[in-house]
């Protein structure tokens, strides 16, 4: 039987096709394993698998891969090995290049520069013939393709809370930095450092690494470790807290960039919450400009406070409304796994085995 590889560090021995995960994201990869499954491939994570039968590996994102092609490589395979860095990696790149499946790679450029740089690294982009992106300025359907950052299409669903029983404003993320010069971790910081100080009782934070352990140092210099009194805790599915919140930060992890439109904004307006958006350059060419407040519209966190603070229920609504009719939209569908799964099979053509 031919045989589709994924090669994903992050999510081995098929943990990308879980369904058991939050808010049901390993979706598009699961549909996109059933469909290739119904074409007569064995879909699955490469282990110790031969690569005999191979007929496609997709690679999920760069920082998984080590690139030993040349000189250089082999320099960074002996580093590799002597100081412990994926030390017994099986270097899966170079086996397909030896074994003539060049044509055969396929790199899934899914995150951004702010989270895994080594994506856009000049060796790695020119090590594949097919990359998928998000990135408009990068597609040029020839070695490029553009790919919609997948939403699930079955996603957990609970009634609207009444706007009067609504708190303030939620936000929901894992707490990161990054030296990117266009990173969003420490807006979105800033923002919750001002609700949380100046809003204590209509603003929930949620997430992990927010407030850490304190340490000796840090029992000495409080001020080294920011403390949010609004912490929560982790969710396991946002579904179970945000419907209960009139707005949701949604800051990308980069601002400028074009196409980087993620799950954030879409899982928030399925749960009946206006969106603050913060993130691509061209989000209304794919987010109609009424479902959702642009943060870019604001130029400090009073400004944007005081717009929420005094919306009226029938602003408000306006909002839902229009919220309501783009997940309707053929442009929401788009980032829905069908499109996904379609997308993939039919820039690679890919046929019944």
């Amino acid at each position: 039987m031919k045989k589709i590889f994924f090669y994903n560090q992050d999510a081995p021995n098929n943990g990308m096709f879980n369904p058991e995960v939050r808010d049901n994201c390993n979706e598009p990869y699961i549909r996109l394993k059933e469909k290739l499954e119904k074409l007569g491939y064995e879909v699955k994570t490469i282990e110790d698998d031969s690569l005999d039968g191979c007929e496609w590996i997709f690679f999920i994102t760069a920082p998984a891969i080590i690139y030993y092609g040349g000189f250089k490589g082999k320099l960074r395979w002996l580093k590799h090995k002597i100081f412990g860095v994926n030390k017994n990696a099986r270097l899966i790149y170079q086996e397909c290049i030896d074994r003539g499946l060049k044509d055969r790679m396929v790199l899934f450029l899914w995150e951004g520069k702010s989270v895994s740089p080594q994506n856009y690294k000049k060796h790695i982009l020119d090590g594949f013939q097919y990359i998928f992106t998000w990135n408009d300025d990068y597609v040029d359907n020839k070695k490029f393709f553009k790919f919609y950052l997948p939403s699930p299409e079955n996603f957990q669903s609970k009634p609207a809370v009444d706007f009067r029983k609504k708190k303030l404003l939620a936000n929901i993320s894992i707490n990161k930095n990054s030296p990117h010069p266009r990173e969003l971790y420490s807006a979105r910081r800033k923002t919750i450092r001002y609700f949380d100080k100046n809003y204590p009782n209509d603003f929930d934070l949620y997430g992990v690494n927010w407030n850490m352990p304190v340490r000796k140092i840090e029992k000495i210099f409080p001020w080294l470790v920011p403390h949010f009194s609004s912490y929560r805790g982790p969710v396991k599915n946002k579904m179970d807290v945000m419907p209960n919140y009139k707005f949701g930060l949604s800051y990308e992890n980069l601002y400028g960039e074009r196409g980087q439109v993620t799950e954030k904004i879409f899982d928030l307006m399925r749960a009946h919450i206006v969106p603050i958006y913060w993130g691509a350059e061209n989000i209304t060419d794919y987010v109609d400009k009424n479902a959702f407040i642009d943060r870019r519209m604001f130029k400090t966190e009073k400004e944007l406070a005081d717009f929420l603070v005094n919306m009226t229920e029938a602003e408000y609504n306006k909002y839902l409304s229009a919220i309501d009719k783009y997940l309707q939209s053929e442009k929401f569908k788009l980032f829905l796994s069908e499109n996904f799964v379609n997308t993939i099979i039919n820039k690679l053509q890919i046929k019944p085995a």
